[in-house]
This record gives C-alpha cells, structure tokens and sequence, in this order.
C-alpha cells in the first residue's frame, strides 16, 4: 500500500499533525509506504516523522494566507499567489500521476488540507481522504466577496473526497461526506529532562512553574524586544522564532534559545506555560503536556474564533491582545481560565486506525495503477 500524502506549507501545523498520525500508522502498518507531497523543508519533516521512512515529492499543493508577520494576513498577495498556483497546478497533477502509475501499486490519496489533492485522486481514479478542522473554502469564505469564486471553486473539489477525518477545533466543512470525528492529534516527548537541559546548557534545570516557552510556530517574531524579558527576571524563557539580529550579550540571562532540530514539543515538559499565536498543532501539543496557553489574538483569520472557542472547552488560557504581547504585559502572574470540558488526546491513533480501515477497503476493490 502506497500512501500518498498531500500536506499545507501553511505554517508547520499541518505537518506537525500529519508527522503524529502517519507515525501512528507506521506502528500499525510498518511496511506501507508513506510518501509525503508538500513544499515543506525536508529538515523539519524529517523532525516531524521522528525517524519514521518516508519518501518526499516536492509539490506545492496550496497558498493558504499569505502572512507579513505572525498574526497579520495579507489577501491580496494571497489572491495573487493563488491564481499562480492556479495556473500551475495542471501540469503537477499530470506528473505527480504518471509518477504514481509507474509504482504499480495500491494508492490511497490522503490530503491535509490542500484542496487540489481532488485532481489527483480524480486523474488516478484513487480514493480520496481528507484530514483537517478546516477546508480552504471555510477561510476564503471570511475574506469577502473578492474571493467568492475562488472559495465556490474549492469548495466543490472538497465535495469530491471518499470520507473526511474531522480533527477538533472545526470549522464546518460542510462537505457532504462520510465523516469520522478523532480527539487531539499529538505526538509524545521524545527527549527526558536532563538531555533537555543539556542542550540548552542550563546547569540546573528551573522550576517548571517558572518556565514559559514563546513559539509561534514556523514564523518569525522580530518585532519583539530584548528588553521586554526584564519585566519578568523571576521567570525563565525557552525561545524560537526570533533572529538573533542583536549580539547575544544584550539578551538577559532568563532567556534561552531553543536549538532548531528539536520541537517546541520536546521542551514543553519544562514549561509550565506557553505565549503562541492560535494554532492546532500548538493547542493540540500544549494541552495534551498539561500547559497553560497564552494565546494573542489574530484579527482577519477565520479560523482563530473556532480555535478560540476550542481552547476555551478543552484548555487551560488566558488571551492578550497585540498590542499587550508587543509591550510584555503577558499576565504570567495571572491564574488561568478553567476549561469547561476535555477532548481525548489519542486522535493521532484513531485517525491511522481510520486509514487502515479505508485502506483495506482499496485493496479490496483494488485500486492498483498500471
């Protein structure tokens, strides 16, 4: 069995989620092959999959939104970038297809959440599952009557999927397709405490209590300022996503730069709180560890009102605006919101029993390309 992957470089999100259920499948299925299909950076898949085989085809299957910063959006490179894509896509489908003739194998089309997977599935005659809390067609919706045509046309390549994996946190995604509802898709720690603290060269490991990681997942954060970090000296910070710019001497000894080759995930049993941007895979990851989320606000993004409403029921929060992120009145001495209900954290499981159940029914009918 071939399983072919098409994954979002809209952030790292999408990968994130897609490495934890595909390594869940792995366990299950060890001998399948798992092809991923995205633009994302081979360092960071190969992260993703935790030593996990996989065979990377460098595709671009989406533009999601185009973002100048972390938490702003802008939609008319978006509309742009989106009728380049347009234009290209024909002649991807055509050679990412012979090259899946020429496998002669079982194909099963697995998309997350590129809705041009639709055409490849369609050209192939291969079955077809979607994977997200969100179709592109929810979020262009939200932009307006600019992208009326775009969203319609998206939205019926979604409608030709086989069955749809509803991660939490969704958007409606209202396909009219057999759906499987699954819990947080996350995978585990891989590192124990004291190779943590190692590679961050503390001596000593701080109290958990007082440590905060900042990840913004695959974006940068320029905009803050070293000196912000002074307005919270009894308190610790584990750090991505800011080019070192200024000399490493002006930073306060309570921050620490986090090495890229480890994910924000393997550290977050040190922390007891986490400052990001609305996120899956940063809710998915940080309430499965047991963190505090404080979460600053995005405006123009759609899906930042369903995450919200998601974090408020499942998670531990506090929200800020970004004007209160920008000068460091980040409330870490505030108590944290309670959650009202929980969400089961084995979703990554449940989804790979999901595709091995869809899988079996391919090789029954037989979907083998010649």
């Amino acid at each position: 069995m071939l399983v072919y992957v098409c994954i979002s470089a809209h952030g790292f999100g999408h990968g994130s989620r897609q490495g934890a259920i595909l390594s869940a499948l792995h366990k299950l299925e060890p001998h399948w092959r798992l092809v991923i299909s995205t633009s994302l950076p081979n360092t960071f898949l190969k992260l993703a999959m935790g030593g996990v085989p996989f065979e990377k085809r460098l595709c671009n299957w989406d533009v999601g939104i185009i973002q100048p910063s972390a938490i702003e959006a802008d939609n008319e490179a978006t509309s742009r970038a989106l009728d380049t894509l347009e234009n290209n896509l024909p002649l991807q489908v055509e050679c990412e297809s012979r090259w899946l003739q020429f496998q002669q194998d079982s194909i099963l089309i697995v998309s997350d959440i590129p809705p041009a997977a639709a055409s490849l599935a369609r050209e192939l005659n291969a079955p077809l599952v979607w994977i997200g809390n969100f179709g592109w067609d929810d979020i262009y919706s939200y932009i307006g009557k600019s992208f009326r045509d775009k969203t319609q046309k998206i939205r019926d390549s979604y409608y030709q999927g086989t069955c749809l994996i509803r991660l939490p946190f969704s958007m409606a995604m209202d396909w009219s397709l057999p759906e499987i509802q699954v819990g947080l898709t996350t995978s585990e720690p891989r590192l124990n405490l004291q190779n943590l603290g190692k590679l961050i060269r503390w001596h000593e490991i701080p109290e958990r209590k007082y440590t905060i990681l900042i990840g913004f997942g695959g974006l940068k954060l320029n905009d803050i300022h070293y000196q912000i970090f002074d307005n919270w000296k009894n308190y610790h910070f584990l750090i991505r996503g800011i080019e070192k710019h200024i000399s490493m001497e002006n930073w306060p000894k309570n921050v620490s730069f986090l090495p890229a080759n480890i994910r924000l995930l393997d550290f977050m049993p040190l922390c007891s709180r986490m400052l990001t941007k609305p996120g899956y895979s940063s809710f998915c990851e940080a309430i499965s560890q047991g963190l505090g989320l404080h979460v600053v606000n995005r405006e123009g993004f759609a899906e930042v009102e369903v995450l919200e409403r998601g974090l408020k029921a499942a998670g531990y929060y506090r929200f800020l605006g970004p004007l209160q992120f920008k000068l460091g009145e980040w409330e870490l001495n505030h108590t944290l919101n309670i959650p009202c209900s929980s969400i089961p954290i084995d979703g990554a499981d449940q989804a790979a029993w999901a595709l091995v159940a869809i899988a079996n029914k391919v090789n029954q009918n037989r979907f083998i390309l010649k």
